[in-house]
């Protein structure tokens, strides 16, 4: 395998033969297995910070460090980020073409050529899906392009696994795309699989919607399978499915009053039964949003929708000033009288959560943006025209709202997608800075 270039490992490789001599007689081993006796995270991460040997030591073994995180950030079961786009980047002539141009039909993991900094593959690519810890990237061509270029990307390890090209008629002119992983499948993966993945993408043809999954274990994409038996998704809904949930090996898109599921977990994708009707909002996208349910297994996990409602304040209406306070309203989808999976029905909204302390001149101004699955938090922007504009956290199981970026450029923000990470991931990079 290629060296894998990272955030981690372009850290790693920075760090020269004299910052590894901390004057410590011991090991790499024997100092690992110190550390590793440790009940106390910060007392790791003051090793960690002690010099670059240190740092490499506990980075190495962060899988058992991050047992001893504190219990706030051990309850957790990932962290997050985000990744987001400005805006498309301007095109330089032959940049993209030339970096991709040999590697856009290898199933298999590459490294880039730019000593280990992946601001050439960022910045010509856009994110579109992301799921424990990988991100898929749309390359983004100096011209238009006759394909669809599809990675998938660890940016913490530096492993991309380059997608075959979809050319000529094969190729979709709009999609939506969900990931799932090795972490989403509850039967053990092959001894000989270091990574496992799908990628699902959903498109539209002339007379039908189109699904299609490319499976890392066959290195191609699977045969296109038509949703010929339904309706098609019209062009304009298609392109603001946004986010999919995967729970249960099924790819959800939130619709107008019900989800769009797709089996994922398969040979070949394939639409699962959904009910019709039962959600009473008929929301913007913007503030609309598929979640699951809290739960300590997948098993015990629901999908639910999570709509944003508003109280206006009339005084400050006719003062001209923010107004508008924000609550969400959760549907969950649930059997009838435990009467099996082929009996679903959506759960009408029992209850408000108010989001504190944050107000809007109009619905325009708020923007659900993403849930995160395994933290729980859900990420929403609220533009220039509230009292506090930015990027925001709200973490469902504690009501907790926190400002993550600041700033009136954030409610413009587009193809945000969520980045999460499990304890011993965040607890590396932490180590490494």
């Amino acid at each position: 395998m290629p060296d894998m270039d990272g955030w981690l490992s372009w850290r790693r490789r920075g760090q020269s033969q004299e910052d590894d001599n901390d004057s410590t007689p011991l090991p790499d081993d024997v100092l690992a297995a110190v550390f590793a006796r440790l009940t106390d995270a910060a007392d790791v991460l003051r090793c960690a910070a002690t010099c670059k040997r240190w740092c490499r030591v506990v980075a190495k073994d962060a899988a058992v460090h991050a047992r001893v995180l504190p219990p706030e950030l051990a309850r957790r079961r990932a962290f997050f980020g985000v990744f987001s786009q400005l805006g498309l980047p301007d095109p330089v002539p032959g940049v993209a073409d030339a970096a991709y141009h040999r590697k856009r039909k290898s199933p298999y993991p590459i490294s880039l050529s730019d000593g280990g900094r992946h601001d050439a593959l960022l910045e010509h690519s856009r994110p579109v899906a992301a799921r424990n810890g990988w991100v898929v990237l749309e390359l983004v061509h100096a011209s238009p392009a006759e394909s669809l270029d599809l990675c998938v990307f660890n940016p913490m390890t530096g492993e991309i696994f380059m997608l075959p090209s979809l050319s000529g008629e094969a190729r979709p002119r709009c999609y939506a795309c969900a990931l799932l992983t090795g972490d989403d499948v509850d039967e053990p993966l092959p001894t000989s699989t270091t990574v496992f993945f799908r990628v699902l993408i959903v498109y539209n043809r002339y007379r039908f919607t189109a699904f299609r999954a490319f499976s890392s274990d066959t290195s191609r994409w699977g045969t296109e399978v038509s949703r010929s038996a339904r309706p098609k998704i019209d062009n304009v809904r298609l392109g603001r499915l946004g986010q999919s949930v995967v729970l249960g090996g099924v790819a959800y898109w939130p619709l107008r009053r019900s989800a769009l599921a797709v089996q994922l977990d398969g040979p070949e994708p394939c639409e699962v039964t959904m009910p019709p009707w039962g959600i009473s909002a008929d929301q913007p996208q913007s503030l609309r949003l598929l979640g699951v349910t809290s739960g300590d297994r997948r098993q015990q996990q629901k999908l639910c929708f999570v709509d944003v409602g508003f109280d206006v304040d009339d005084r400050l209406h006719r003062a001209g000033l923010p107004c508008r306070t924000i609550f969400l309203l959760t549907s969950v989808l649930s059997t009838i009288d435990g009467q099996g999976t082929n009996m679903l029905k959506w759960v009408m909204p029992h209850g408000r959560l108010y989001i504190p302390e944050m107000m809007v001149c109009s619905s325009d101004d708020f923007n659900l943006r993403w849930f995160c699955e395994k933290s729980g938090v859900i990420l929403f922007t609220v533009g220039q025209e509230s009292n506090s504009p930015g990027l925001y956290a709200l973490d469902i199981a504690t009501h907790k709202v926190q400002k993550v970026v600041d700033g009136t450029g954030c409610g413009s923000w587009r193809n945000v997608v969520g980045y999460e990470m499990d304890a011993a991931g965040y607890l590396a990079s932490v180590a490494c800075y």
